[in-house]
């Protein structure tokens, strides 16, 4: 087809409950890497060896060119399987409740439960439900409390269930209408979150729901798909999930890693890692961010803010979250970051260049004035602080496979997690590199695809590296 005419439509809500569509979806798009590889030989043989053809138009005789002839015009070469060598990093120890270890070998950390719990009390926790649904939303939050006990999480001595604030909307086919209701609402300011029941039609409205709680109320959100999580079949594990998300949101940690006992990281040294996404939609851009709080790397700050999509309102927004990230880390850490490390959720080369233009410079120039604020300050002038700028590519083009050798017979495997290539597929002329770092047993993996776009190098070496 015409690409031009082609366009993305998504998956509609009623194919996401039909589980008959769902398998049939699952099984042509979950090939394994060795079904991949056979798929791919099979288009590699078809244009290598078909032949030339003379056809006959009105009369005349005219050469068809074969595919081959056609890639090599077109600057295509398909060569044979390239192999090379890959490393892979260091697995890491993840630390549970009750000090319990494991290796991420398989995945499954829903098993164990969170390491760092925060206290559920009765004016605390809040949830809100469409009244026009046929479900009994009392019951559904009790199950859910049942799985935080589960879990391990710790309940005030007068932890009541029916004394939790469930607020029902009566019309919810507008935002207006539901923006009125939310405005009864009265919470106990401190420590508060919410949870959503979201209805067919509230899910219209999630990036407003989420946006009028976090921005205009400061109240942390879990928004849960009602029909799901009252699934008899997979209800158990999407609750099992919801409490590992809530735990995070409310401050808590479901595992840690002992960054300093594994050797990754120095004991004097203060890392600032930030994580960097925007959402563009109607005239409105969202910016979400988060830090790391301390030098342990087991505290975080989350922020969200939507602004209009020009670039005063987009600058002051970034200075002021990158601001608010640097004086969080410098509230628990003995002296200023040895690193700030920012990864952008990025794109293709030319997303990439174009966010470090519009966005590098000025968490430059932020760093640049924390220097001059603190320079007489001892412990906090950030005069040896390194920054980076890295862009990550959730959707790179490449896929990797292990091969093994079976009785003579070669298969193909996902990679296992922790895989870095840094060379021989990569730009001998650019910083970046691939990271498999999940573990996937259905499907086929894709990597992680990072450019570094600045840092700043060591005071030995030249110039620092800007894209």
């Amino acid at each position: 087809m015409v690409p031009e005419l082609v366009y993305i439509t998504g998956i509609e809500d009623e194919d996401y409950q039909n589980n008959r569509k769902n398998k049939c979806k699952n099984i042509i798009t979950e090939d394994n890497p060795s079904m991949k590889m056979s798929a791919i030989n099979v288009i590699k043989d078809f244009v290598n060896s078909n032949p030339h053809k003379i056809v006959k138009i009105n009369g005349k005789q005219i050469e068809e060119k074969n595919p081959y002839s056609l890639t090599k015009e077109w600057g295509i070469s398909l060569g044979n399987n390239l192999t090379f060598a890959g490393r892979i990093m260091q697995q890491p120890q993840l630390i549970f409740n009750k000090e319990f270890l494991a290796k991420p070998e398989n995945g499954c950390f829903r098993a164990y439960n969170p390491c760092k719990m925060g206290i559920i009390t009765n004016d605390n926790i809040f949830f809100v439900y469409d009244k026009n649904e046929n479900y009994d939303h009392k019951k559904i939050f009790n199950d859910l409390m049942l799985k935080f006990k589960s879990k391990g999480f710790r309940f005030s001595n007068d932890f009541d269930p029916k004394k939790i604030l469930g607020f029902g909307l009566e019309n919810t086919s507008n935002w207006d209408n539901i923006y009125l209701s939310l405005r009864n609402i009265r919470v106990n300011n401190g420590d508060n979150f919410g949870i959503i029941f979201c209805s067919y039609q509230m899910k219209k409205f999630y990036e407003k729901l989420k946006n009028y709680f976090m921005n205009q109320l400061k109240i942390p959100t879990q928004h849960i798909i009602t029909n799901k999580i009252d699934n008899p079949k997979d209800g158990n594990s999407i609750k099992l999930n919801i409490v590992d998300q809530i735990n995070i949101k409310r401050g808590g940690l479901n595992y840690n890693i002992n960054f300093y006992k594994e050797g990754i990281i120095k004991k004097r040294d203060v890392f600032l890692i930030l994580g960097l996404d925007s959402n563009k939609r109607n005239k409105k851009i969202t910016y979400s961010m988060t830090s790391t709080r301390n030098q342990y790397l087991d505290e975080f700050l989350t922020q969200e803010y939507t602004v209009n999509d020009n670039n005063q309102d987009k600058n002051i927004t970034l200075k002021k979250m990158f601001e608010k990230a640097i004086n969080e880390i410098n509230k628990k850490s003995p002296h200023s970051p040895d690193y700030i490390i920012l990864y952008r959720q990025g794109g293709n080369d030319i997303r990439n260049k174009i966010l470090y233009v519009n966005e590098g410079r000025i968490f430059r120039e932020i760093l640049k004035m924390f220097r001059e604020k603190y320079k007489s300050n001892k412990n906090y002038n950030f005069k040896n602080t390194k920054f980076f700028y890295i862009c990550c590519n959730l959707k790179s083009d490449l896929k990797f496979f292990e091969t093994k050798k079976e009785n003579s017979t070669k298969t193909f495997l996902n990679p296992k997690s922790g895989l870095i290539v840094d060379d021989n597929v990569t730009h001998k002329n650019k910083y970046e590199f691939y990271l498999q770092s999940n573990i996937l047993k259905k499907g086929i993996a894709t990597p992680c695809h990072y450019q570094i776009m600045y840092y700043d190098k060591d005071q030995n070496e030249e110039n620092n590296f800007e894209y």
